[in-house]
């Protein structure tokens, strides 16, 4: 029998690494994320030597964690409020708000601002639902940057809006409150549509403000239609503000519930306005066929087994007690931990093309990093230079599901479209490096 006894002496460092490295080539070959970090979770725990019984006990108490189905509840609110949201009367709502505000640049800032719009709304391949609404807003006009406009638009908010699971997963790992979270990262979004407006609009403003094709028309329904996104903001930003269990050193969990009890209350206002119009159109009762219809669908259910794996995989990796010595040993290796909270997030991101996979697989190491002394890292400064740095890579990335099914729609070659999409993508990065060098001279 061959002894294996010499593969538990390996570093710390390379296992981690060897794990972290399958588990992207995993994901290259379509293997689920879900399955990859369950399995990467278990060898690592296997690898630093805790044996198999102890790793099935590691495995079982994942589930005890309160995060875990706190995190799930908020999934499922998120899911239905974007089944309301992208109702087509009320998606219409927002497009002629967009139109109305712009005035005489009503048809420029609308093909800004609808796929923006669209945006606030987590939904997978939502940049498929927005393109529509910009070959409305710019027929005829070349299909690669109809295709760049879209894609680029429609993830302004992704950086920091806490309806997305990725960004409250990253607040989560870092152990942050939403509120100062997304304050920090918001600082990306107008970066972003000055980048957009100057790379990719800007340069078609004359044709754009010469289009005189009809653009459409409010029904009344704005208020309604905002309402939800509206309360789900207060809830985030003035619920911390308030007394309650959040202001206390409670765990990381009870951190969500601002946003937990900002889409309970959406969702009274969604279904009160399901509820009325079901009686206007003369119903005895209140039948709801789209109720669920949203959450109970392979989509959505994709969704949640994901992060499902994602924080079984942070258990299993913080039961195994390799990050610390890693950590250790990537500081005694000289490796200069700025450059690692870079590359890791940007190569998970580019492989996995969804934020809860870039935030799941590279997060813990990086937080791993942050915690290390002497590592010379401060909390915001690394959040910001690792977030920014895995969604550009998020954009990059040729398996991103917005980025396909945008293309598609629009029959785009996609060397057109990436020569568009590098040079923002690479001012994103840039971005992220600066604010990273404000915030540590901040000592933030």
């Amino acid at each position: 029998m061959p002894d294996f006894a010499f593969l538990l002496q390996t570093p710390a460092i390379v296992k981690i690494a060897v794990v972290f490295a399958g588990l992207l080539i995993a994901l290259r070959q379509r293997v689920t994320l879900e399955w990859a970090l369950l399995a990467g979770g278990c060898l690592l725990d296997l690898w630093a030597g805790r044996g198999l019984w102890q790793t099935v006990c590691d495995f079982a108490h994942g589930f005890d964690d309160a995060e875990l189905w706190m995190l799930l509840l908020m999934t499922l609110q998120i899911v239905e409020v974007g089944r309301f949201m992208t109702e087509r009367e009320n998606a219409d709502e927002l497009l002629a708000l967009t139109a109305r505000l712009g005035g005489r640049h009503g048809r420029l800032v609308s093909l800004m601002a609808l796929p923006a719009v669209i945006g606030l709304v987590p939904m997978p391949a939502g940049a498929r639902f927005s393109a529509p609404f910009v070959e409305q807003m710019a027929p005829g006009r070349d299909a690669a940057w109809k295709t760049t406009v879209n894609y680029w638009f429609r993830h302004l908010w992704e950086y920091w809006w806490p309806l997305y699971p990725g960004v409250m997963l990253a607040a989560t790992l870092f152990g942050l409150n939403v509120a100062r979270f997304t304050a920090t990262l918001c600082l990306f979004t107008p970066c972003a549509i000055l980048i957009g407006y100057l790379l990719l609009v800007r340069p078609h403003r004359r044709e754009l403000l010469d289009d005189t094709t009809a653009l459409p028309r409010s029904r009344g329904r704005q208020v309604i239609t905002l309402a939800p996104l509206v309360t789900v903001l207060a809830a985030v930003f003035l619920l911390p503000l308030l007394p309650g269990p959040w202001r206390n050193d409670h765990g990381s969990a009870v951190k969500l519930l601002p946003a937990i009890i900002g889409l309970a209350v959406a969702l009274l206002i969604i279904y009160g306005d399901e509820l009325r119009r079901a009686r206007q159109a003369g119903l005895a009762r209140w039948r709801a066929p789209a109720f669920g219809s949203a959450i109970f669908n392979r989509r959505s259910a994709s969704v949640f087994l994901a992060l499902v794996g994602i924080m079984l995989f942070k258990h299993m990796l913080e039961c195994s007690a390799l990050l610390g010595e890693a950590a250790q040993q990537l500081q005694r290796t000289q490796v200069p931990a700025m450059l690692a909270v870079m590359i890791l997030p940007f190569v998970a991101a580019l492989v996995t093309g969804v934020s809860v996979g870039f935030v799941g697989a590279a997060f813990p190491f990086v937080v791993a990093l942050l915690q290390t002394p002497d590592s010379g890292l401060t909390p915001l400064a690394t959040l910001f230079l690792a977030y920014g740095s895995g969604f550009t890579g998020l954009l990059l990335s040729p398996v991103h599901l917005c980025l396909l099914l945008s293309r598609e729609y629009f029959q785009a070659p996609f060397p057109q479209v990436y020569r568009l999409l590098l040079p923002p993508a690479l001012l994103i990065l840039f971005t992220a490096l600066v604010g990273y060098g404000i915030f540590t001279w901040l000592q933030l």
